[in-house]
Order: C-alpha cells, then structure tokens, then sequence
C-alpha cells in the first residue's frame, strides 16, 4: 500500500513538473507568469496536454490534487474548465474516443461538464444524449444539485443550435429553446438552471450580434418582459454580464437598470446575480477580500429592498467560485452592519454543503457564530 501511494506521488510529480513533448507548461511555470491571459492560456494548454497524453481521469486527479493548491489557477479554474471542456468534446469526436465520466467532473462551478454538454447539444441537437450525459452517475453523485448544475450547459446548447437554424427569429428562437428545457427538466430546479442557460446564451448573442437577436440598449430587460411568468426571474437573474457591459463596467450605473423592475422578486434576483457579476470580475482581477469595501458601499446607496441581497450576492459568487474560507471572511469583514452581516451569511451558509469538501464541511459548520449554525447542513 505504502508502495502504490508513493508510485502515485511520483507519477503526479511527473505530470506536472516534466516537460512533455508538446511542451506542456508546468504549474511552477504557469503561476509565476505575469500576465492573467498568459496565465489562463498556461493553464489551459497544460490540461489539454495531459489529455492528450494521458486522459481525462489523469487530467482531473491532477487538477483536484495539485492545480487547485495554485492560487492563480484557482481563481480562474471556472473559466480554464470551461475552456478546455469545449476543447474536450471535439477532442473526443474527433479522435473517435470514448468518454468515460471522471470523479470531480463538476469541479469548479461545472466549468468543464456544462461547457462539455453545450457543445455536446449545440453540435448534435441530440437532446437526449445532452440529458443522458448529466444524469451519468459519477456526475450524479458529486451533491445534490449535480444534475441541475449540469443541465445548465444543455440550456446553452439549446439556443446554440437552434439560433443558427431560426436567424432573425427573435422571441421564436428563444421560445423554441424554453420548450427543450421544458422537455428534458424532471424538477423545477432542473428547468430553473436550463432556463438560465437559455437567458445566459440570450445575452451573449447580444453582444456578440448573432443570430439577428437586438438588444434594446435604454431598457436591457425588455426581452425578460416578453416571457412567461415562469421564466420571467432566471431571464432578470441572466443578464447580469449585460449590464456591467453596457456600462463599461460600471456597477452603479449597471445597478440602475435594476432599480427600474418594479416587481420585487425580480429585482431582487437581477441584483443578486448582478453582484456575482462584480465578485466574478474582482476574483480575475486578484482583488482581496478586505478591499471589496466598495462594491460593499455601491450594494448601500440601492434602493432599500436591493441592499441585502446585494451583499448576499457578493458573497455567494465568493463561496462558488474562490471557497468557503473568502466567502467566510467577507461575511465577517468590519465594515458590513449587522443586518447585512446576517443577510451575508443567511445566503452562503446553507449553500455550504455543496461547495465545500465533504472531509472539511462538519469542522467549517461548527467554526460558525452559534445564530448561523442552524442554516448548516451535512
């Protein structure tokens, strides 16, 4: 046993630190290199090196035991996985290969397994094999919400591959794409995330001007009206890189927008995941906990029913994204008042469970303020 574990050790050493023949970079290399897309690039075409090489499963035993101890990897392993999950599915298509599911696959936020679903979808238009992937059981069995998590990436699939087929077909497309999410979502949790896909797709081809899909730049959620009640919150919740966008990423001007939704459920779920937003940006910028101090002010001059989940929603893109330890700390920051205090730690703590190491989850939920352990489960 001692024998196969130090072969183990070893072998892990070789991946990451022995050039390969396509020059593959090491992690010593790619987190010591100054710029953040030289960075991202590193480590981007490190992993697809050791799936050339060595597959898949090597691929992800090394990222969990190795790569994630980086901090410069870490902070972007969404985005790297994201990357190399495109990678990935054509990768194998090409090559004839065979996919077998990895531990850990959903690593990340689901980087590599949604990103490999939406191309898987968008590709083939295969439904059902979109939905076979997600329900595999390795990915099934990593939390609870797997599954959904998962199906996101078929939601962006959805109007990928319609979109191309229905140009300047505006509501109709994005109808079309709603109603594949509708089919292939067994739970209410399942259609949310699908949905969000769908809206998030929505909002790139705004961008990106595609499939003749345009964008009203005075009211960016005049699309969002024209749904259905039932998908009327994932469309607010989608929109969020929309509005950073059009405001050159300024969050107060893109919060403005947000104050202008009269209804309360949706405003709140539009700020929400329009702080994720800023988080997701401070962690590519290398921005420590300590100085989110203005982006906590920013949630502070909204109006008074966007204040909380404002800080709620800086917060969980923390947990989500860079761990339970910073989304901990900015919970516990000075500076936050008691009522946002509470509303900070009543949105991450009962998502603890699910972003953090099931080894790790009892000993962080007993290291919380006595009121917050009630919302811990594990």
């Amino acid at each position: 046993m001692i024998t196969l574990i130090f072969i183990d050790a070893l072998l892990l050493i070789f991946y990451i630190y022995l050039p390969k023949q396509n020059k593959e970079k090491t992690s010593y290399e790619c987190g010591n290199l100054r710029q953040y897309d030289q960075q991202m690039q590193c480590w981007i075409d490190s992993i697809k090196g050791i799936i050339q090489h060595d597959g898949i499963h090597t691929a992800f035993d090394v990222i969990s035991k190795q790569f994630l101890n980086e901090p410069s990897f870490k902070r972007s392993c969404n985005q790297i996985l994201h990357e190399v999950g495109h990678w990935t599915y054509h990768h194998i298509m090409e090559n004839n290969m065979e996919f077998i599911m990895p531990p850990n696959i959903t690593l990340c936020a689901h980087g590599f397994d949604r990103a490999f679903v939406h191309e898987l979808t968008s590709t083939t238009g295969d439904f059902s094999k979109a939905r076979e992937f997600c329900t595999d059981p390795q990915l099934a069995s990593e939390s609870p919400e797997a599954i959904a998590g998962c199906v996101h990436g078929i939601g962006h699939g959805a109007l990928s591959f319609y979109g191309p087929r229905m140009v300047n077909e505006g509501q109709t497309l994005i109808a079309q794409a709603l109603e594949k999410c509708t089919e292939i979502s067994n739970t209410s949790l399942e259609l949310d995330y699908c949905t969000g896909g769908v809206f998030s797709e929505v909002v790139r081809s705004y961008q990106t001007n595609s499939y003749g899909l345009s964008l009203d730049e005075e009211d960016p959620f005049s699309f969002c009206r024209e749904q259905a009640d039932s998908y009327k919150r994932m469309c607010y919740s989608a929109a969020k890189p929309l509005l950073l966008w059009l405001t050159n990423g300024d969050f107060s001007k893109a919060a403005s927008f947000v104050e202008n939704i009269v209804e309360d459920t949706y405003a709140i779920a539009a700020i929400d995941s329009l702080a994720t937003s800023v988080t997701m940006r401070n962690i590519g910028n290398n921005i420590i906990i300590v100085d989110y101090v203005n982006d906590i002010f920013a949630c502070r001059e909204l109006q008074e029913r966007l204040r909380q989940p404002c800080i709620g929603g800086l917060a969980i893109e923390l947990l989500t994204h860079s761990g339970y330890a910073d989304a901990l700390a900015f919970c516990r920051l000075p500076v936050l008042m008691k009522e946002e205090r509470d509303a900070c730690f009543i949105r991450i703590v009962p998502n603890l469970y699910e972003w953090t190491p099931k080894d790790e989850i009892q000993q962080v939920c007993s290291s919380l303020e006595e009121k917050y352990k009630e919302w811990c489960r594990y």
